[in-house]
């Protein structure tokens, strides 16, 4: 298979990929020692903190809120990561994403034959995380490449579409003192 033909599949399955997302589920949970994991199949029985989501739960906006130059790159450079519950790294790479507002499939080369079978075809192995738009990858979480990466694939530092979420203060705040009461 030649490199353009190559190119041209790994597009076609990543976005067929990406129109499976919806009904996709992803569990978040804590295990018996602290660790954060992240997996498409359910927690067990003694993980604490278990939360399900459905992978499309990273998209904060709807696609029409979104500006044009966002919708846009996701067009041409739909957003992959390859990940499964790697720990840290796989952690700080979905913060990544999600701290940009960046749209994007989350697949497990574990659980996901599909996944699998496009992560090899385009690394030639297994490295996670990987990070794929469109045709661009990135291999293993370096920041500063991904979010080099992430601009040259169109997606704005900060995306403008992202409304940020309030803040709510840790502790509350003192109570005035209360007013003298009048003498009578």
């Amino acid at each position: 298979m030649n490199h353009a033909m190559r190119a041209i599949w790994l597009v076609l399955l990543t976005a067929l990929m990406a129109t499976q997302v919806e009904a996709q589920q992803l569990y978040k949970w804590v295990d018996k020692d602290g660790k954060v994991s992240y997996s498409d199949t359910p927690a067990p029985k003694d993980a604490k903190d278990v939360k399900q989501k459905g992978y499309s739960d990273n998209v904060t906006v709807t696609a029409e809120e979104l500006p044009f130059s966002v919708r846009d790159a996701i067009k041409r450079n739909p957003v992959t990561l390859f990940a499964n519950a790697c720990g840290e790294l796989c952690d700080k790479a979905r913060a990544l994403l999600n701290a940009r507002g960046i749209p994007y499939a989350d697949r497990n080369p574990e659980t996901d034959p599909m996944a699998r079978e496009v992560l090899k075809e385009a690394t030639g192995g297994m490295p996670l995380p990987t990070l794929m738009m469109g045709q661009r990858i990135a291999k293993g979480f370096a920041e500063n490449e991904w979010h080099e990466a992430l601009t040259n694939s169109g997606y704005p530092r900060t995306n403008p579409g992202i409304r940020p979420k309030p803040v709510v203060a840790a502790t509350p705040a003192p109570a005035a003192p209360a007013a003298p009461t009048p003498a009578k």
